[in-house]
């Protein structure tokens, strides 16, 4: 039994692209190749004027969005600060406000329990921010999507449509 054939590769195709060479088999996989990488580049130039270089200058550009947090000092001004930020959403706060506070805490660190925490005594000796029996819970996205207005689901789906991590 005899295997058929594959038919006989036909010349590749060479295309300068960023100071490089992109080399493909065919010229309809070079367009998709050209096609994918400026996509690329241009999610990324929106990506650095949406966040910057993203870390803590994302994290307040981030928060600035939020209008419960653009005021903040250590959220929406000033340097990020995620001990200011887990302060401001464990105090006397709207709902909506709480929220807000929580998402950005769940984007800086998603595998930190904010709510133990917010438990544990400051570096200086501060007691907790939350007494015992309090509890901070996780964030929640339909949740907040349920008691946010626009202008804090705006902020949220900016970061979902154009992600960073710190």
């Amino acid at each position: 039994m005899t295997r058929p054939r594959s038919k006989a590769p036909g010349p590749e195709v060479s295309v300068e692209l960023d100071g490089g060479i992109l080399t493909a088999p065919d010229e309809e996989s070079a367009r998709r190749a050209v096609a994918h990488h400026r996509a690329a580049k241009e999610r990324e130039a929106r990506r650095r004027e949406l966040w910057g270089d993203g870390g803590g200058e994302g994290m307040q550009r981030l928060c600035a969005r939020f209008p419960s947090l653009a005021q903040v000092e250590g959220a929406g001004t000033g340097a990020w600060d995620p001990d200011r930020v887990l302060a401001f959403a464990c105090a006397p706060r709207s709902h909506g406000e709480r929220l807000a506070a929580l998402f950005v805490l769940r984007v800086w660190n998603s595998g930190t329990d904010w709510n133990e925490l917010a438990h544990l005594p400051g570096d200086d000796g501060e007691p907790p921010l939350l007494e015992e029996g309090q509890v901070l819970r996780a964030f929640d996205l339909m949740e907040a999507w349920a008691v946010w207005d626009l202008e804090h689901r705006y902020a949220a789906l900016t970061w979902l449509q154009d992600p960073f991590w710190p």
